[in-house]
């Protein structure tokens, strides 16, 4: 009889195989994240310089008359 046998070798692959697997996501999901925080980093100075962000909307928003109700306004 062989010292090992079927069972233990099974569950001694699976383990390997979902630590491995499980270093190999972790190890992409922090490059994936690492270039999308670079892309941002390069994309900020073009949409400050081309105005693509939303600098500005608020404050216009906020600078306008509040609303008048024309059913309420006498005439």
């Amino acid at each position: 009889m062989s010292p090992f046998s079927i069972r233990s070798t099974f569950m001694l692959v699976l383990i390997g195989g979902g630590t491995s697997s499980i270093y190999v996501f972790g190890l992409s999901l922090v490059v994936v994240l690492i270039a999308l925080g670079l892309a941002c980093l390069v994309y900020v100075p073009f949409a400050k310089r081309y105005g693509w962000g939303n600098e500005g909307r608020l404050t216009r928003h906020l600078s306008r008359p509040p609303f008048e109700d024309e059913s309420r306004r006498a005439s």
